[in-house]
């Protein structure tokens, strides 16, 4: 399914793979620098991470696209009230590293793309690639141009609705709101950090408790059977405003 959309006339094609962002690449040299998160007290504290995949698209006009690309499991969408709950950091913070370090290119998005076999019960091979390419649509977050959709596919455009937060078409203003929303968030986790609160507040965003996967539950003193202790989860059927933050 990658490998036909790469072929079809204008599309996003693979820049890079595995990109640092805060740290040296295989050639020794910070490409992309870290996010710079500036503190209440006055401090600075640079935040770095790994990128899946960079890809890039050149248009007529001569404009510059770069369109971040997150391998995962399984299929999975952006919502705005788990960046606002600080649970997906992750795409936002990968766009505004990328858009800081490439100079000359618009960023186009962030998307994710399920890494996963597919079976299509059919012996018709038009049907079998429609089958295939449904199950490894791209989602997430990206600019509401029509040459860059069109260059993306298949990818999933959601409509924005009253009854879910999903992000998904969206202004170049929209993406920068997002984006910055993304930073603040970590700023104020690590201002709380910082000023030694380690209070745990576990929040559940799907169907798993995030208990479940702790590391350290022996040396955590959330106790569910204390009145007050509730894990919150997260109402995706509501959307919170950024501007509300």
């Amino acid at each position: 399914s990658m490998m036909r959309s790469f072929q079809q006339d204008k599309h996003f094609l693979p820049m890079a793979t595995e990109v640092p962002f805060g740290t040296p690449d295989e050639t020794g040299r910070t490409r992309i620098p870290a996010i710079q998160i500036r503190t209440s007290d006055g401090g600075t504290v640079a935040f770095s991470g790994r990128i899946d995949r960079i890809d890039q698209l050149e248009t007529e006009d001569g404009t510059k696209y770069f369109m971040i690309v997150d391998n995962k499991m399984s299929s999975k969408e952006v919502k705005q009230n788990s960046i606002v709950s600080g649970l997906q950091l992750q795409l936002p913070l990968y766009v505004q590293a990328t858009r800081n370090g490439f100079k000359g290119y618009e960023a186009a998005g962030g998307l994710y793309q399920p890494i996963k076999d597919v079976l299509v019960e059919s012996e018709d091979q038009t049907q079998v690639y429609a089958g295939i390419d449904k199950e490894l649509r791209m989602a997430g977050m990206i600019l509401d141009n029509k040459g860059v959709q069109e260059a993306m596919k298949p990818v999933k455009i959601a409509k924005k609705s009253e009854t879910n937060d999903i992000i998904s078409s969206v202004s170049s203003e929209e993406m920068a709101a997002v984006m910055d929303c993304a930073v603040d968030v970590v700023t104020e986790r690590v201002n709380r950090i910082r000023a030694g609160e380690a209070t745990p507040k576990p929040l559940k965003d799907g169907q798993e408790s995030p208990c479940s996967w702790c590391d350290h539950p022996d040396a955590c003193i959330y106790d569910s059977t204390i009145p007050g202790c509730r894990i919150v989860e997260v109402d995706h059927k509501h959307r919170i405003e950024i501007r509300q933050l």
